[in-house]
């Protein structure tokens, strides 16, 4: 029962978390690309365009490693194995 519940509970945060990922970083785009035109374009800048970006990056990564960690797909640094390879048989 308490697992039933907790795997239900794990797909919604999952969705929740992948339009979360979805929407912040469109907006930051949308943002980015809306004060490249106003700066080039009508000679205008947004003031909050930039800090709008550097904080949704913030957030991406840290609910982007929380979807990577779910789906097994972290980064693994391997380079002292591949370049001893001696060491690879007993790790």
């Amino acid at each position: 029962m308490f697992l039933k519940i907790l795997g239900v509970l794990d797909k919604i945060l999952s969705f929740i978390e992948r339009w979360v990922l979805f929407i912040s970083t469109s907006a930051a785009l949308i943002a980015l690309f809306v004060n490249v035109v106003l700066r080039y374009g009508f000679n205008y800048s947004l003031a909050w365009s930039e800090e709008l970006v550097r904080e949704v990056i913030i957030l991406t990564t840290f609910i982007g490693c929380s979807a990577a960690i779910k789906a097994r797909s972290m980064i693994k640094i391997d380079a002292l194995v591949q370049l001893v390879p001696s060491l690879k048989t007993p790790l």
